[in-house]
């Protein structure tokens, strides 16, 4: 494996992630609810859909990189979930950090220092050698868990803050006939 061609790959991978990320962000709104939007797209603004969008841009690339550079599976393997592991917990980290700051602004260079932090740790896990092969099944058994959350939390999300539209307060998929004067009042109210 060439590692060099895995370094710049890495570099490139975060800006390609990240614009991956942004159109994802917006593909529930331009599917108009279509379950295609639903399942890639993020359908409110809480921390856990922003950075469902940041998973599957992560993936995305590494699926990329795995098709044109060809490393060691194994190797390869386990520094892209600890990469994906890495970029999650930065993002929910960040987020919270900056829980009152809340734009799109904001939310861009949290999702660009997450994805930075992610490829960092996966090009030094890579560069480690052969150590690392031998977490390959925990490193498996780590990326079918965040697949699983993936696919089941947008539709059943605990209600954790974590899942929690900012603006509306709710959790999940957010209807279109909600009353968001009468919340805004409630909220007024205490």
């Amino acid at each position: 494996m060439n590692k060099r061609l895995y370094v710049n790959q890495e570099r490139i991978g975060a800006v390609f992630s990240l614009l991956l990320t942004v159109f994802l962000w917006q593909i529930y709104n331009l599917t108009t609810g279509n379950p295609i939007g639903i399942l890639f797209g993020a359908v409110n603004d809480s921390i856990w859909e922003q950075l469902k969008c940041l998973i599957l841009g992560y993936v995305a690339f590494g699926l990329i990189e795995l098709v044109s550079s060809k490393p060691y599976f194994r190797q390869f393997t386990v520094s892209k979930a600890m990469g994906l592991c890495s970029t999650i917990i930065l993002y929910i980290f960040l987020r919270y950090f900056l829980w009152g700051i809340y734009n799109t602004y904001v939310n861009l260079a949290t999702a660009l220092c997450a994805l930075i932090g992610g490829y960092v740790v996966s090009a030094v896990v890579i560069g480690t050698g052969k150590r690392v092969r031998d977490l390959f099944t925990v490193s498996c058994f780590m990326l079918l868990l965040i697949f699983v959350m993936y696919f089941s939390f947008t539709i059943f999300p605990p209600h954790l803050a974590l899942f929690q539209d900012p603006s509306t307060g709710l959790y999940g998929i957010i209807p279109d006939y909600i009353d968001t004067g009468a919340m805004v009042l409630n909220m007024l109210k205490g």
